[in-house]
């Protein structure tokens, strides 16, 4: 025997020594430490044993595997709701993500907006946007979407309802016209709807899975008609259709379709054009701005308005004085003879032309006289140096 095992030996012969000669509470002690400390193992092995034991023995009736089957199933659907929440809350962020980087990059001034109420009866005609007033929408701005590496013609704004709506009106409605263009050529026409073709309405509540061979028929849209071309225009077929910017209301280059067909008239032509925009599915639009705003252009009118009459003014007030208007170094339109002549009466009559133009007082009165008085020596100074014409 080895030393190893007779000192495990001699070492458990004196453990059960210990053990025997110690006191009863003492033992206790020990006995009750080391239960607490296997009991966990000791409770999960008769559970698992017990387990064993009954597996099999469980009877369900039909209605209890009835309603274990209906909750499976409830879960199952809340579970699928959940993850389309969360795919549209991902389709949402990214398309908000885009919407925020087009608008960054893109060289017009434009107002992202939301699609939030449309109609299956004009679904090809008007749409309502969750922007109005308060961004600034007026009536008539275009609306575009990115197509590509185009931006694509939507429609325009045909009224702001009040601070957070507005109407769109559709380029597949017949009223909305287009200055139009064929891409790479100077054929020019106007594009709009046709008032037939808006007959097409989606179907909303057809689940094409269920039948896909109806999918294109369902998912068509109107095409698009461009009047009043040459007859050559005839070989342009395929071909982009782009706005020209005539007119001054939608911007030029923006992407209307593709010429899908011809008709020659005696006169004319006309194009088929297939629209570049999906209108069947519009979520995100943006609305283009003007670089300035009707206030802005009107303010500016105005002002110009006022320094016209001003003018005026000064050359009637002028002229009245003794100005010459021929011979000048102005020409026949001119103030005087000469810029020094304009610094003298300039200089001469401006007290008398800021009284004449707000309502006088007796005072103030009594002081214009005073003031011409002083001004006679002077006007007839200038009678004498230029002539008779000067009244």
């Amino acid at each position: 025997m080895s030393r190893i095992n007779i000192a495990f030996l001699v070492a458990f012969v004196g453990a059960l020594v210990w053990i025997f000669l110690l006191s009863p509470n003492s033992l206790d002690r020990i006995q009750r430490g080391a239960l607490s400390t296997f009991r966990p193992t000791i409770e999960a092995s008769t559970e698992l044993e017990e387990a064993i034991e009954n597996f099999g023995d469980q009877k369900y009736t039909k209605t209890d595997l009835r309603k274990m089957l209906t909750d499976a199933e409830l879960q199952r659907d809340k579970l699928q709701l959940e993850v389309l929440k969360l795919d549209e809350s991902l389709e949402e962020n990214n398309a908000l993500r885009s919407a925020l980087n087009y608008v960054k990059n893109a060289p017009l001034k434009l107002v992202p907006a939301q699609v939030i109420g449309r109609k299956p009866s004009t679904w090809y005609n008007t749409l309502i946007i969750d922007k109005g007033a308060l961004d600034k929408i007026e009536t008539d701005s275009p609306v575009i979407v990115p197509v590509g590496d185009y931006a694509g013609l939507v429609g325009k704004v045909s009224e702001v309802r009040n601070d957070n709506t507005a109407v769109i009106i559709l380029l597949t409605d017949e009223m909305c016209q287009v200055s139009a263009r064929i891409e790479g050529t100077a054929d020019q026409g106007i594009i709009a709807g046709q008032r037939g073709s808006l007959k097409i309405q989606p179907n909303l509540s057809l689940p094409l899975e269920f039948a896909p061979e109806l999918k294109d028929a369902f998912q068509a849209q109107p095409d698009l008609l461009l009047k009043y071309l040459p007859k050559i225009a005839a070989s342009t077929k395929d071909r982009n259709i782009i706005s020209s910017g005539a007119g001054d209301l939608f911007p030029e280059n923006l992407l209307l379709g593709k010429v899908i067909d011809f008709k020659l008239g005696a006169i004319d032509a006309e194009a088929i054009v297939k629209p570049a925009v999906d209108f069947s599915k519009l979520k995100n639009v943006f609305v283009v701005l003007p670089e300035k705003s009707k206030e802005e252009l009107e303010k500016e009118a105005s002002t110009y308005r006022d320094r016209t009459k001003d003018d005026e003014k000064k050359k009637k007030r002028h002229f009245a004085f003794g100005g010459k208007k021929d011979k000048t170094r102005h020409g026949s339109g001119g103030y005087g003879k000469g810029e020094e002549v304009e610094r003298e009466f300039a200089e001469a009559f401006k007290e008398e032309i800021e009284l004449e133009e707000r309502k006088m007082t007796d005072a103030e009165m009594a002081e214009r006289e005073e003031i011409v008085k002083k001004l006679k020596p002077k006007l007839q100074s200038f009678k004498d140096k230029y002539g008779d014409d000067a009244k």
